[in-house]
């Protein structure tokens, strides 16, 4: 039975939709696991272009809607066996709150599923929250996008949805940044992983490869593997 894991935070441009692309890529090719990467950004789906799967008929908007089973919207990616169920722009109302009951259907053929979200404390925000068995907070090191998961943190307690930790992304990139101890004294959280900034993840999503294919040794590649071993242990 898979671990569903909620992939959020309060701030766009933080990275949540690369830590989710490349964790799955990298659970899925590395560590041999069965893992599903569900868009629940109803937004700005990204997805499925950072992993280069374009032109997908169905979508979780198509689930979500009652128009087609998780089954026939659900693609793999060739690379790496990473299952995705892309997003797609909500051009008409959904019930997120259905998706808690797509990811119970399907929890039993995957280990892990990883939702990414969009970057507010909203309803659809609390869709993926309700849905997630754990949640990972993604943030950079700077005093105000720390802060400001201060109201993601709040949404998961009054929910009562574990935090499994903090993804320090886009670190190393200034003396001026938060360090790991800083950012977990002003959350009250773990910081599990720490993703250095680095210029092949930019050229991966440029080129639709996740960098921990692309360029498998580097700094941030390294880094993705030990959150996959993180979320493993």
């Amino acid at each position: 039975m898979a671990k569903a894991y909620g992939i959020v935070s309060a701030k766009g441009g933080v990275g949540k939709t690369t830590v989710t692309a490349n964790l799955g890529a990298v659970l899925s090719r590395d560590f041999k696991k069965k893992v599903l990467a569900i868009d629940a950004n109803l937004e700005v789906p990204n997805l499925h272009l950072y992993l280069d799967m374009l032109h997908l008929p169905l979508s979780l908007l198509n689930i979500l809607a009652g128009e087609a089973p998780a089954a026939h919207a659900t693609y793999t990616h060739s690379g790496t066996g990473l299952n995705i169920i892309p997003g797609s722009f909500a051009d008409k109302r959904v019930d997120i709150s259905r998706l808690k009951d797509i990811v119970d259907e399907v929890k039993g053929r995957y280990d892990i599923i990883l939702i990414d979200s969009h970057p507010h404390a909203d309803v659809e925000t609390t869709g993926v929250m309700k849905a997630s068995d754990e949640l990972l907070i993604v943030t950079n090191p700077w005093l105000q996008i720390v802060t400001s998961n201060l109201v993601t943190v709040r949404l998961a307690r009054d929910l009562g949805v574990p935090i499994k930790g903090v993804v320090l992304n886009k670190a190393e990139r200034s003396e001026e940044e938060m360090s790991a101890k800083e950012v977990e004294d002003s959350l009250n959280l773990p910081v599990i992983a720490r993703i250095p900034a680095d210029i092949k993840v930019y050229r991966g999503v440029e080129k639709r490869t996740p960098v921990v294919v692309e360029t498998p040794n580097s700094p941030a590649s390294k880094a993705f593997r030990d959150l996959a071993q993180a979320l493993l242990a």
